[in-house]
């Protein structure tokens, strides 16, 4: 039983997706159309293909092999069987139901599967741009570039480790040390040789978060470094040469800090060369709200009320995931029930000071609606009472709360 409520809520089922890792060619997302599969290995170093339900894939050992990917009969998710061995999240295995999230690996491919819906999908084409290639993600606090930076790590299939270096962390003084490493004695207080981040991670991938926090010295020695491949410890006549990938992360529109002389253009020019991606903050795209709340309710067996949602839906959220993560846990540590209304936990974020990070004045609507959609849930949503007590008609209330156009 245990199992089949876990397949009706998370199990791999018709219409969802899937992305293929190649190991030769470019990534694809696949939607789940057909009732059962066959997956292939060739002897060869062609690209992958597709043929209807028939998928073939290069071989990194020369070996053939061939997978059937069938729709259960009775869990109604799919399941994958063979006769060799396979490895699924890691194990060997010849038969195995899948769930949202599980990765096939065959031969040096790749095949990650997600429901239809998740928010996994939304930057998957992405998630490949090489192995080398430098990638430089923009977005508000909260996000996800660390996660989007992790799984760019993780679909790239790079020989090396992944090294995260948050810039902001450390002190202007300290942030070269913690790059390129030092020898001891280099300065005071270092007792001992270091190996810096970049050194560190080699062949792998070197997430750089903050990078809006580097101060114009340090990056033209970053700069110089990114140009010639080849960079010294602090204290070392001895030149290295180390070409990780780097992932470059900010809170803040890069090209704005060049305009105001913060960052140098040929800095940002450089670190902007490879791709870009900008996520967006989850006021711009409020149907990400709806999808997270949707996945927090089948992960922990609670139920939210439709007017809580709708509420959700309409908070700014200036912290993003992070913020309604961690407003959501603190909820469920108050409340064990399973079914939750607007309550003093929620009521607690319309009394907060909230702005966004760059702290721009809010508009006059904004305001009006703060406080009366306070007011509204105080009220327990009762119209008539929130139009006495703020002399206002019904036809005004619904407006301010976006109930008509």
């Amino acid at each position: 039983m245990q199992i089949l409520q876990e397949l009706n809520d998370d199990g791999v089922k018709l219409e969802d997706c899937l992305v293929i890792s190649p190991l030769f060619g470019r990534v694809r997302k696949l939607t789940l159309r057909f009732t059962s599969y066959d997956i292939n290995t060739l002897c060869n170093y062609d690209p992958p293909r597709t043929e209807g339900n028939q998928w073939f894939f290069p071989s990194i050992n020369q070996e053939k092999n061939s997978i059937s990917l069938k729709l259960h009969p009775e869990f109604k998710s799919y399941f994958l069987e063979s006769k060799n061995f396979f490895k699924i999240n890691g194990t060997w295995t010849q038969r195995a139901l899948l769930k949202r999230g599980d990765c096939l690996q065959l031969s040096g491919n790749r095949i990650q599967f997600w429901g239809k819906d998740s928010n996994e999908n939304e930057n998957q084409p992405l998630l490949n741009p090489g192995k080398k290639l430098n990638v430089l993600l923009e977005g508000e606090t909260g996000t996800g570039k660390t996660s989007l930076a992790h799984k760019i790590h993780e679909q790239s299939q790079v020989k090396g480790k992944w090294v995260h270096l948050n810039l902001a962390a450390y002190s202007q003084g300290l942030i070269e040390s913690e790059l390129f490493g030092h020898l001891k004695g280099a300065f005071t207080g270092a007792v001992r040789d270091k190996v810096g981040a970049i050194e560190h991670a080699k062949e792998g991938t070197l997430f750089l978060d903050e990078i809006d926090s580097l101060s114009l010295e340090t990056q033209t020695k970053l700069l110089t470094y990114l140009d010639a491949g080849e960079f010294r410890r602090v204290g070392s006549p001895q030149a290295i040469k180390v070409r990780p990938r780097f992932i470059f992360a900010s809170g803040k529109p890069l090209r704005y800090l060049v305009e105001e002389g913060k960052m140098r253009s040929d800095f940002y020019y450089r670190i902007s060369s490879g791709m870009k991606i900008t996520l967006k903050s989850l006021r711009k795209e409020p149907e990400k709200i709806l999808q997270f709340l949707e996945r927090f309710e089948k992960r922990y067996q609670v139920r939210m009320s439709k007017n809580l949602k709708d509420f959700y839906l309409k908070y700014p959220w200036y912290g993003n995931y992070r913020q309604l993560e961690g407003h959501l846990e603190k909820k469920r540590e108050f409340f064990s029930r399973p079914h939750w209304e607007f309550d003093w936990v929620d009521e607690h974020l319309l009394d907060l000071p909230e702005t966004p990070l760059r702290e721009i004045p809010k508009k006059l609507g904004e305001i009006e609606y703060e406080h009366v959609e306070r007011t509204f849930q105080k009220l327990n949503r009762n119209e008539r009472s929130t139009c006495e007590v703020l002399s206002i008609s019904k036809y005004r209330l619904r407006r301010i709360l976006g109930r008509v156009s």
